[in-house]
């Protein structure tokens, strides 16, 4: 299965029988390597996603900002997230969106294997760690 899947089980799970189930087809992918965010992306549309992109954590923040105000076809529904980037890093970008009132399921995306980085990211918001 791949990730969103696994989001997509998650948030059904968590949904009661009458309400609708999410579906999942925007993505904003977050990596300040532009070789990742074109294989992550270049994945998940040949799987059905669209993909969106940002450089940083910052760039992330205002592209969020202005799309959940933009048309609902195009609003991102889960954010895949890098750890280090400059500007803003991933976790610090994950509480911003939280404390303004944005709720998009985030997962962390790190090449760090330290289980304390992975907690880092998980208290600021991201709902996994990769």
């Amino acid at each position: 299965k791949n990730i969103i899947s696994k989001v997509e089980e998650t948030k059904e799970e968590e949904e009661t029988k009458e309400e609708e189930p999410i579906i999942i087809s925007n993505v904003l992918v977050v990596d300040d390597v532009a070789l990742n965010r074109k294989i992550v992306c270049r994945l998940l549309k040949s799987d059905g996603y669209k993909c969106f992109e940002a450089v940083d954590g910052q760039d992330c923040v205002d592209f969020m900002k202005k799309n959940i105000e933009g048309d609902i076809s195009q609003r991102v529904h889960v954010i895949l997230m890098d750890y280090e980037m400059p500007r803003m890093n991933g976790p610090d970008a994950t509480s911003t969106l939280k404390n303004i009132g944005i709720h998009i399921p985030v997962i962390g995306i790190t090449g760090n294997a330290l289980e304390e980085d992975k907690k880092y990211f998980i208290q600021h918001g991201a709902i996994l760690v990769l």
